[in-house]
């Protein structure tokens, strides 16, 4: 799983050399938020008001990603079934 984590994230090849037919599911994920948008961002290649829209992206990851969790988990506590004293 971390592999996969690096390589959508852009550690192991930079986002912008995968072909144009990915560019657009790369695009959506939320890993590129661990190294490329920094890196784009350090680069100067996302300026001004760019970066608060990709910030504004990664925080919907987050507040998506923790509503799937919390949801999990609620649905996990429903069937637990604790034996014992």
């Amino acid at each position: 799983m971390a592999g996969v984590v690096w390589v959508l994230g852009g550690m192991i090849i930079p986002l912008p050399l995968f072909p144009d037919w990915v560019q657009p599911f790369l695009s959506w994920q939320p890993f590129r938020g661990l190294c490329d948008i920094p890196f784009r961002i350090y680069s100067g290649d996302i300026a001004g008001f760019e970066i608060v829209g990709e910030l504004v992206f990664q925080l919907a990851w987050v507040a998506i990603l923790v509503l799937a969790g919390v949801w999990l988990m609620r649905r996990a506590q429903v069937k637990l079934t604790v034996q014992g004293g």
